[in-house]
């Protein structure tokens, strides 16, 4: 079912309860199940990453590389087992998620992606060619005329393919964990947004292994990626963001322009909060334009009352 463009979309934050199957313990098992299904997962992940060194290169001498790599110094997203490895290896969180939501059935998994009926490509695609211009545009100029040239192209032709395929499930993945599951989470209890954004915002910060000043821009970003999630209703803005900067920055690096480090500089710091914050300038606008306040199913409706049906045919039976 389809509302007409003035009806006011649930607060994404709280969302989940919503749903007349909520209860405050339900996040954490999703939490615990997706973990249990991450453990499954990673040993499937490293066996692709084991078969793609073999495919490309004939040895496993590649795939040992890659998996001794601590922190991002030195971390390999160039060639076939690196990018299967590393951007495959978080990119598995989003079926983990989705495995987790359906054993629980607390909510629908659309609900995840907004509330304003599940993920909508016109608005992801829109917000993607708006961080083209804020994000990946900034970055491609500061990288050409600042960064290190080492005049070596890393990519191998497989590794250059699975960069384009594997990077966006990557960050739409962190974006399903942070500001999906966790934001969320958190929110239903708590039913203060803005604290819920800061304390999702310190739980990205601790998950990238950056030094401190590292760590401070990941804060910022995670803040502004949590109130792109709030202000738009949804995960379409901060998704579109993140992978333009990752695969920016991937394929300036992969082509021999900077590399990729744990270390960051203030130069890089500034950037990144100017980007973001320009970005959700233009969020705004088109917030008030009226592009984030369309409903494309009622999903509430729909899911409760299936709840309500099971119920009813619970109580004739008995």
């Amino acid at each position: 079912m389809t509302s007409e463009k003035n009806t006011v979309v649930s607060e994404y934050v709280t969302y989940p309860r919503k749903f007349l199957s909520y209860k405050w313990y339900k996040p954490i098992l999703v939490c615990l199940l997706l973990f249990f299904f991450y453990l499954l997962f990673t040993f499937v992940v490293l066996f692709f990453g084991m078969g793609a060194s073999i495919l490309e290169e004939g040895r496993t001498q590649a795939f040992n590389e890659v998996t001794a790599v601590s922190g991002y110094d030195g971390v390999n997203v160039y060639n076939a087992p690196g990018v299967v490895t590393n951007m495959g290896g978080v990119a598995i969180i989003l079926v983990c998620l989705w495995l987790a939501s359906k054993v629980v059935k607390d909510r629908p998994f659309s609900s995840y992606s907004s509330s304003r009926g599940g993920w909508n490509m016109k608005i992801f695609l829109k917000c993607f060619g708006v961080s083209l211009l804020v994000s990946a545009l900034p970055i491609f100029i500061i990288y050409y005329f600042t960064a290190t040239r080492y005049g070596v192209i890393q990519f191998t032709p497989m590794g250059f393919l699975l960069l384009f395929l594997l990077v966006p499930f990557q960050c739409i993945a962190e974006e399903y964990l942070f500001r999906g599951l966790l934001l969320q989470g958190i929110g239903s209890w708590i039913k203060i947004p803005i604290v819920a954004i800061i304390v999702q915002t310190a739980l990205f910060a601790l998950a990238h292994p950056y030094i401190l000043l590292g760590k401070i821009e990941i804060f910022l970003t995670g803040l502004c990626f949590g109130i792109m999630a709030w202000m738009t209703h949804g995960l379409e803005a901060s998704s579109a963001i993140h992978i333009t900067n990752n695969l920016t920055i991937f394929l300036l690096t992969g082509f021999g322009i900077g590399k990729v480090s744990s270390y960051t500089d203030v130069m890089s710091l500034i950037s990144t909060v100017l980007m973001d914050v320009a970005y959700i300038a233009i969020l705004y606008y088109l917030k008030k334009k009226g592009t984030f306040e369309v409903i494309q199913k009622d999903e509430v409706t729909l899911f409760n009352n299936k709840i309500i049906e099971k119920q009813k045919k619970k109580e004739a039976i008995s």
